[in-house]
């Protein structure tokens, strides 16, 4: 299981009023976005599951000399995948 909405994810709405959704529905609830940084911060959001994606096969399919380090895809995907408690 992945433990989220599986993607892909896409921007939705029009105008301001913008939010993120999937073919399971939505992952922003739509809201006014006014500035340039929110509706990158949504774009980001978007992009997550194929951020998460890409970084979890290139930890975990590719030979990479050993000069590269991974701590911090590693660290992303560890990150994504970890759920917290906020009660």
């Amino acid at each position: 299981m992945q433990g989220h909405t599986p993607g892909p994810w896409e921007v939705t709405g029009s105008g301001n009023h913008l939010g993120v959704s999937s073919a399971f529905g939505e992952i922003v609830e739509p809201y006014t976005v006014s500035t340039v940084e929110g509706k990158a911060n949504l774009a980001l959001i978007a992009a997550a599951p194929d951020l998460l994606g890409a970084l979890e096969e290139i930890t975990e399919q590719y030979e990479v000399p050993f000069w590269f380090n991974l701590d911090k895809a590693k660290q992303a995907i560890l990150k994504a995948r970890s759920v917290k408690d906020h009660e």
